[in-house]
């Protein structure tokens, strides 16, 4: 677990997941989209409408939706 604002203390295209709450905001998920390594995947829990676009705009690949969780990976 790891306490950061306004951004995670990672390098860009750093981790090989992340998983984040959608209830933060948006913010959170664009930065779990930088941080998140090529072949590597972010999962987003609680997902608000239209965070899956928030993902592609990051630069992922959505590969599942359903309820409230987001799956999307970096190609």
């Amino acid at each position: 677990r790891v306490v950061a604002w306004p951004v995670l203390p990672f390098f860009s295209r750093m981790l090989r997941g992340v998983v984040v709450d959608g209830r933060l905001g948006a913010d959170w998920v664009r930065e779990s989209a930088r941080v998140v390594a090529p072949m590597s995947r972010v999962v987003v829990v609680h997902a608000p409408e239209g965070v899956a676009g928030t993902l592609r705009e990051g630069g992922l690949d959505v590969l599942a939706s359903e309820a409230e969780t987001v799956v999307a990976a970096r190609g």
